[in-house]
C-alpha cells in the first residue's frame, strides 16, 4: 500500500521535529507497558466510516483517543509510504510513540498503512476495521475533503492516497468535477478497495473485529467480548459523534446511478459481495 508522492511537509519546523523523533526512537531502549493498561487495540478502519465514533465510545472509560499527535503522525506516515524509513526503524518508531501516548485504543485511518508493523511489534494487540458501503462513504469522503483543504497536511495526505493512481475524471464524472470534488470516482474506490483488502491481510483474523459502520451501536456487546471490557462501559450513544455536517457534494445528483453501480463492481466487487451482500 506504499505510495510514493511528494508533498509536505514543507516547513522546516515539522521537518526537524519529526527527524528528531525518528532518531530518538531508533536509539530508545524498548520501554514497559503503559502502567495499567487493560487491552490495547487499534481502530484503522476507512476514514469517514466510525473511527472517531469509536474512540468516542470509549474514552469516558478509557484511555481512548482519536488520532492522536495528528500532524506529527502523519507526516511520518507519509515519509514510511515514500520509502524513506526502513522497516526497523518505522517499528521502533511505533514502539516509541506508543510508550509515548499510553493509549488502549488509538483510533486512526492513517495507521493501516502501517498494519502489518503493528500487528508484529504488538502481538497482544487488537485491531478493529470499520467499513462503510462503498457509495455512501465515497459521498462522504469526497466531502471531507473538501471541508479539510485548508489544511496542508491533510491535502498532502489525501493526494497521496488518491493521487497515486493516476486517474483522471471520465465523462460522466462531469458533474461531480463541476460540484467540486477532488478525485475522481476511481481513485476513490481503488483506495476503498486497498485500505480494506490489506487490514484483512494483515492482521491475523483471531485480533480483528470487522465492524460496518451503521451497526456500532446494536454490535457493542461484541465489541465489549472483543476487547475484554465490560459491554456498560462503552458509550452506545456517541455512535454517531463523527458524522459531518455540510454536503456540497451530492453524489447521486452528480452521477448516473448505473454508472456508480458499474464503478463499484469494477473496483470493489468481490469484498462488496463479502461485507455487504444485499448490495452485491
Amino acid at each position: 500500500m506504499a505510495a510514493r508522492t511528494g508533498g509536505w511537509p514543507t516547513d522546516w519546523r515539522t521537518k526537524l521535529r519529526v527527524a528528531g523523533q525518528s532518531l530518538l526512537a531508533s536509539a530508545s531502549a524498548r520501554r514497559a507497558e503503559p502502567a495499567g493498561r487493560r487491552f490495547q487495540a487499534f481502530a484503522i478502519g476507512l476514514p469517514r466510516s466510525g473511527t472517531h465514533s469509536l474512540a468516542a465510545m470509549l474514552d469516558a472509560q478509557f484511555r481512548a483517543a482519536h488520532e492522536p499527535a495528528l500532524v506529527d503522525s502523519i507526516a511520518h506516515t507519509m515519509s514510511w509510504n515514500r520509502g524513506q524509513r526502513s522497516r526497523g526503524r518505522m517499528r521502533a518508531l511505533l514502539r516509541w510513540r506508543d510508550r509515548r501516548l499510553g493509549l488502549e485504543l488509538e483510533a486512526a485511518h492513517y495507521l493501516h498503512h502501517v498494519a502489518p508493523l503493528l500487528a508484529e511489534e504488538f502481538p497482544a494487540a487488537r485491531f478493529v476495521l470499520t467499513v462503510r458501503d462503498p457509495i455512501s462513504w465515497l459521498e462522504s469522503e469526497a466531502n471531507q475533503n473538501l471541508r479539510s483543504a485548508g489544511h496542508p497536511f491533510w491535502r498532502a495526505l489525501e493526494q497521496q492516497r488518491y493521487g497515486r493512481y493516476g486517474f483522471r475524471f471520465s465523462d460522466a464524472e462531469r458533474g461531480l468535477a463541476e460540484a467540486g470534488a477532488l478525485h475522481p470516482i476511481a481513485s476513490y474506490l481503488c483506495y476503498w478497495r486497498d485500505h480494506v483488502q490489506g487490514v484483512l491481510e494483515a492482521v491475523p483474523a483471531a485480533r480483528l473485529l470487522v465492524l460496518r459502520t451503521q451497526e456500532l451501536d446494536e454490535r457493542v456487546p461484541e465489541l465489549a467480548e472483543f476487547l475484554g471490557v465490560e459491554e456498560g462501559a462503552i458509550d452506545r450513544s456517541r455512535s454517531r459523534s463523527g458524522v459531518g455536517e455540510s454536503k456540497p457534494i451530492d453524489l447521486h445528483g452528480s452521477v448516473d446511478a448505473g454508472y456508480l453501480r458499474d464503478e463499484v463492481a469494477r473496483h470493489c466487487g468481490e469484498l462488496v459481495t463479502r461485507l455487504f451482500p444485499e448490495q452485491a
